[in-house]
């Protein structure tokens, strides 16, 4: 598959899968990746190019700019890391071959290339930064790439992507800045490999954990994180002692039967809060009863993202950060942030939105592929029956013709 036809693909999965990011003219966003900087946050939309950034205090939002290079309705332009260095943000591609970053100082953006064999997309599964630089890890065997983000130069690290293409269907990296190194899991073998980045060095390190198919490792505190994606189960891996202790799940709630029920864990003191995919709620560990069990219910208004397909739906979050004493679970296969008090335990939640007429023009509207528009008015027109809009192509052509008569 190339990369256009990769592309293709992408973007026709989720033009007929997500259906109500429209509400009264007024699109809810979805975090892909994002930065803190101070009192604000910068993100990447998740379902079409855009940067904007949210005020944490009142939760306004504002369009900067739609990403450089690329269609404006993109989707998943980016992958889920993002890096704040020197006032400047660099977003880091998956459905495209190039690093978008802005300047906060001067409000440009600009982009530049991974030099992927045949400018093929490079899907970004890992980001691990040491100073100024940042290596760029791909679970498709595509190679490494380093970033100096002092002189904005981007260069294949030959050695170790040859080193690396030898294991198949590598699960996740994470990073031990201080040391230098990265790790990643090779399901093949059951084998978790340290990677020492400025070496380029790889040794391996076996982990008595069976079959299970791993969709995540996270690492906190010398300790390293598998998620089994069948079960939702979390394995616990001691890197001294090399003892493993298994977190069982509790009265898991699943939107679809396919897909990861986690998509990651979020450490807060001693405390592990896992990130729902396909889970219907965020859960946590108990580790005196080695279970996981549910963290909170969601507020009456809580929505997920509704779906044209029967067969397809979003994962629910992808991100979340500790802000003071609260939870942020930014918002990708629902429609609100959610925010988890973890003194008082209560749940708020905010609706992260803006006017569709701030950010696309009235000219869009008469582009007949554009999946976007077309949503907006199959969903105004075809309101009461929703079962026609995935014969989109007929109803987009009637659209097309009759706004240029």
């Amino acid at each position: 598959m190339d990369a256009m036809e990769e592309k293709m693909i992408c973007s026709e999965v989720y033009r007929r899968s997500v259906g109500n990011i429209f509400e009264d003219n007024r699109i809810n966003l979805h975090y892909r990746s994002h930065v803190r900087v101070k009192n604000k946050i910068y993100f990447s939309e998740a379902f079409f190019n855009g940067l904007f950034e949210m005020d944490l205090e009142d939760f306004s939002v504002k369009f900067i700019c739609h990403f450089s290079g690329e269609d404006k309705f993109q989707i998943v332009l980016h992958g889920e890391n993002a890096v704040l260095y020197k006032n400047i943000i660099y977003f880091f591609p998956l459905c495209t071959n190039r690093i978008h970053y802005y300047n906060l100082v001067d409000g440009e953006e600009q982009s530049m290339i991974v030099p992927t064999p045949s400018g093929e997309v490079f899907d970004v599964t890992g980001v691990v930064q040491k100073e100024s630089k940042i290596w760029l890890f791909s679970g498709t065997s595509k190679g490494v790439f380093v970033l100096d983000m002092e002189n904005r130069n981007i260069k294949r690290a030959r050695t170790l992507s040859e080193r690396l293409s030898k294991y198949k269907n590598l699960v996740g990296f994470v990073g031990i800045p201080e040391e230098g190194k990265a790790f990643t899991y090779c399901p093949t073998d059951s084998t978790l490999l340290e990677i020492s980045l400025e070496k380029e060095q790889i040794k391996e390190h076996k982990v008595q954990i069976g079959s299970i198919k791993v969709c995540s490792i996270n690492y906190n505190r010398e300790m390293f994180y598998f998620i089994d994606a069948v079960s939702g189960d979390l394995y616990e891996w001691s890197w001294d002692a090399g003892q493993l202790r298994k977190y069982s799940v509790c009265g898991l709630e699943r939107l679809m039967s396919e897909g990861a029920s986690f998509s990651s864990c979020c450490f807060v003191d001693d405390d592990i809060y896992m990130i729902p995919r396909m889970s219907r709620y965020v859960m946590r560990v108990n580790k005196e009863n080695g279970t996981i069990e549910r963290a909170f219910d969601y507020p009456e208004d809580f929505q997920f993202l509704d779906s044209w397909r029967k067969d397809y739906i979003p994962g629910v979050m992808l991100l979340c950060e500790k802000i003071d004493h609260e939870l942020w679970f930014h918002p990708y296969g629902s429609n609100q942030l959610l925010i988890y008090d973890t003194i008082s335990k209560q749940v708020s939640m905010k609706k992260i939105t803006i006017e569709a007429d701030n950010i696309f023009s009235c000219e869009a509207l008469t582009v007949e592929n554009v999946w976007m528009s077309l949503a907006h008015f199959c969903h105004n027109i075809e309101k009461e029956d929703q079962s026609n809009i995935v014969e989109d192509e007929a109803c987009g052509r009637k659209i097309y013709l009759a706004i240029n008569e």
